[in-house]
């Protein structure tokens, strides 16, 4: 059962799902040296109102300094949960 801290177990075959809303991954691009990059999304699924947020920040050799995820909570649109993602960053 999931907890309202959204953490649930994952497994690979729910890592594959490709459906309504999923956008096409493109291979990841490491910033110049000496420099961090931040990426940032947020999931919204309209149906259950389940949202959250994923920041990642990695260096110019894709070592992981920071990673951090969180449950949004009273959003109604996609854009908020972006919207939140982005500030989170």
């Amino acid at each position: 059962m999931a907890e309202d801290k959204g953490k649930q177990a994952v497994s690979p075959q729910s890592l594959l799902r490709v459906g309504a809303g999923t956008r096409a991954m493109k291979p990841w691009k490491p910033p110049e040296e000496d420099w961090i990059k931040v990426n940032v999304d947020g999931a919204f699924v309209e149906q259950t109102g389940k949202t959250g947020v994923g920041v990642a920040i990695r260096d110019h050799k894709g070592t992981v300094l920071l990673s951090a995820w969180m449950v949004v909570h009273d959003a109604r649109l996609a854009e908020e949960v972006e919207a939140q993602a982005c500030r989170e960053g």
